[in-house]
């Protein structure tokens, strides 16, 4: 009987998607994201957002409806896909191949 017990204990796996989920944000491609500016040192930045398309050590390019925006990463305080974590743009300012593998504190 309590062999059967600790069967019906296990913890159900709730698949692959939630492991995905879980990865932390910072690590994560960019590109085809969803960018949200939600502080910036420019005021007029703020509100603003589009699709990531390209991504270098210091700026983001951004489609907003039909044309490129380019940010720099320093000026802006963002959220990618509607996440709840906001990401500071000065602290992931190193080339994107490297901050995929960079480990970040937890907020």
């Amino acid at each position: 009987f309590q062999a059967q017990d600790a069967i019906r204990d296990q913890p159900r796996s709730r698949g692959l998607g939630d492991v995905y989920k879980r990865q932390d944000i910072h690590n994560n491609t960019w590109i085809g994201s969803t960018l949200d500016v939600v502080a910036s040192k420019d005021p007029t930045l703020v509100g603003r957002s589009g699709i990531v398309v390209d991504e270098t050590k210091n700026t983001l390019v951004l489609l907003e409806g039909e044309k490129t925006v380019t940010f720099s990463k320093t000026a802006i305080t963002f959220t990618l896909d509607d996440n709840k974590v906001v990401i500071q743009g000065a602290l992931v300012s190193q080339r994107p191949e490297d901050r995929t593998h960079r480990k970040y504190r937890k907020a």
